[in-house]
């Protein structure tokens, strides 16, 4: 596949996922509002704590399906029809494998809800509540097959725009229940009917696009194809364990050590963080199916430099969004719930740190995932868990609930920061390792003084309320991608991304 064919193919998949993501973040906003004013801060706190117990169950797919993934983008290429049913019929039936394990796994814990929460509140029916999520979590997996079949064509746009109409008329039913009866049950069980009908309505498009999807073989996968899946599966396990367990263990600790309360807090603040990753990330699982096709078709000089045109945007997105966290957090949580809903200063700084780090981890993440170099991470990712766990506990006891998101920051320090991309660089990429962290550090040092100009800039605005902080935003949005451009708009990267834009707006 052409240059131009995967650029045109990742700007569509971009320009639907970040206008869905756009809406999506809207409709979420405004249900949480409703939650709030309706039900109040211990479901609030309930919910953080279930979303993160059913992120942990995730784990039952280990990895399955971005190895399964990478093994189609070289049939699709050569359109090796045979190949493809044989991995679909292997990826269905792992997938409908993964949901009944899920339920399995996720009904056992029932009886242990206890142990996860410091003072159990007096919310009725919390047992069920808890299983309705499970039930919501597992439907997903027996659709999936035919969703990562659409994205590995580069038509995850089909995706995106079938589950955000989704999300948009879910959380509109969900607000009408909630002002209607206050009933958690309801809300949830809306939830579930919704997730039926958006992975129907993905499986009957994905059968509309691609017959060969509705093709049936028995045909077993070749010797070759399996041992690479097998041992990229095998690496996968140890590096989604650890990143789960880095990532979703922060309301579990929060509720064991503090209870509920303060995980109702930190839900206001994941819900931004969150609906920001999701949004930026939206750019790379656009272009993942490119890099994957990059990595098969071009040659090593030329994946290099799409390399750095990739990280340059990755700085840039996350840069941008980490200063605007750093200045308008506290304001906007502030101005949309009141002071009650405030956590300290010290836990947003590494809140905002610890997007940031994983925010510059996207682009290792893409090009490590599509080129398969998922086997290199075997036994290091481990100790991220052993590390994270343990300065979370230990600094949660001695700090208070900073220790929690102070530890997180330690685990990725001191591990992923490093090991992902010296994995790239060595075994992909073949480049200088020097060259990237130079600009590793180049560009944090950049954020980091931009912020603080940032700051400065935005407390000098004595205008209070709505007003104060639209223009706190202005401020945001102009002076740091301002100087972002008169920085680098000399460098390689910057041009190559303006002869892109250029090229685009020519032909239309």
């Amino acid at each position: 596949m052409s240059d131009s064919s995967r650029t045109k193919n990742s700007i569509i998949n971009i320009i639907f996922s970040f206008g869905g993501q756009l809406v999506d973040l809207i409709a979420r906003f405004l249900l949480r509002t409703v939650f709030i004013y309706t039900l109040g801060k211990e479901y609030l706190g309930l919910s953080g704590l279930f979303n993160n117990i059913l992120s942990m169950l995730s784990l039952a797919d280990l990895g399955i399906g971005v190895a399964i993934t990478f093994s189609l983008y070289k049939p699709i290429e050569e359109n090796d029809e045979d190949k493809i049913k044989i991995l679909m019929r292997v990826f269905k039936k792992t997938y409908i494998c993964i949901g009944a394990v899920v339920i399995i796994i996720g009904v056992a814990l029932t009886p242990f809800l206890d142990f996860f929460i410091k003072d159990m509140p007096d919310i009725p029916y919390i047992r069920l509540i808890y299983v309705l999520y499970v039930a919501n979590t597992a439907i997903s997996y027996f659709y999936s097959y035919k969703t990562s079949y659409v994205i590995a064509n580069q038509k995850s746009y089909v995706v995106t725009n079938n589950r955000y109409l989704m999300n948009l008329l879910c959380a509109i039913a969900q607000s009408i229940a909630l002002f209607a009866f206050e009933n958690y049950i309801l809300f949830l069980v809306i939830q579930i009917a919704f997730t039926i009908i958006q992975n129907v309505r993905i499986s009957y498009k994905a059968d509309k696009m691609y017959p060969v999807l509705k093709e049936h073989t028995e045909e077993k996968l070749d010797a070759e194809t399996k041992e690479t899946i097998e041992k990229n599966v095998k690496s996968l396990i140890i590096q989604r364990v650890s990143s789960e367990i880095v990532f979703s263990t922060d309301n579990i600790l929060l509720s064991k050590i503090f209870g509920l309360m303060i995980v109702g807090l930190y839900s206001n603040y994941t819900l931004v963080i969150n609906a920001l990753q999701s949004i930026l990330s939206q750019f790379f699982s656009s272009i993942t199916a490119s890099i994957g096709n990059l990595g098969v078709s071009a040659d090593e000089k030329h994946q290099e430099e799409i390399f750095y045109v990739i990280y340059f945007v990755d700085f840039w997105l996350f840069s941008f969004s980490s200063i605007a966290l750093g200045t308008l957090f506290q304001p906007f949580i502030q101005l949309w719930l009141g002071d009650d809903y405030l956590m300290t200063t010290g836990c947003v700084i590494f809140i905002v740190l610890n997007y940031y780090l994983k925010g510059m981890r996207q682009t290792i993440s893409a090009f490590n995932n599509a080129y398969g170099m998922m086997h290199y991470f075997k036994y290091i990712p481990a100790l991220e868990c052993v590390i994270n766990i343990g300065a979370s506990i230990l600094l949660g006891v001695l700090l208070g609930p900073i220790g929690i998101f102070v530890g997180t920051t330690i685990s990725t320090l001191a591990v992923p920061m490093w090991f992902e991309p010296m994995v790239l660089i060595k075994h992909g990429l073949k480049t200088n390792a020097l060259k990237f962290f130079g600009k590793l550090i180049g560009y944090t040092v950049f954020t980091a003084t931009v912020l603080l100009i940032a700051l400065k800039l935005t407390a000098s605005i004595l205008v209070t309320g709505v007003l104060g902080f639209i223009l706190k935003m202005l401020v945001v949005a102009l002076v740091p991608n301002i100087i972002i451009i008169i920085v680098f708009y000399r460098t390689k990267e910057f041009k190559y991304l303006c002869t892109v834009g250029l090229r685009l707006l020519k032909r239309n």
